[in-house]
């Protein structure tokens, strides 16, 4: 989810690399288990460190559901979103990682606030 004009940087990328992604709402598996965050990165545009916080997940059959509390997103009058799959071959921070699949296809889709 995009919500600023700034170009946070860092977690989940590596050290330094930036993206145009303010909050990044990852579910990871590991071979063994799988977990859920938001990784909150608006506080990197001033050289800060991103703000990561679990979030609840269910699995069911081949329906995937994460439950982000609007309250860790604050109030933005709009945002622009996206959906990818990745191989990341280590763990987060690294830049190690590949996306194979991304939905828009091209870009991200604007959502202005209610």
């Amino acid at each position: 989810m995009n919500t600023d004009p700034g170009v946070p940087q860092g977690l989940p990328l590596g050290r330094g690399v930036a993206g145009l992604l303010d909050f990044w709402i990852h579910l990871s598996w590991d071979g063994t288990v799988f977990d859920a965050v938001v990784i909150d990165r608006r506080s990197t545009v001033q050289g800060d460190l991103p703000s990561v916080t679990r979030v609840d997940f269910t699995i069911e059959g081949a329906f995937v559901t994460l439950i982000v509390p609007a309250d860790l997103l604050g109030d933005p009058q709009s945002f622009s979103w996206g959906s990818s799959t990745w191989i990341w071959p280590t763990h987060l921070g690294t830049t190690g990682a590949h996306r194979v699949d991304q939905a828009p296809d091209v870009g991200g889709s604007a959502c202005p606030a209610p």
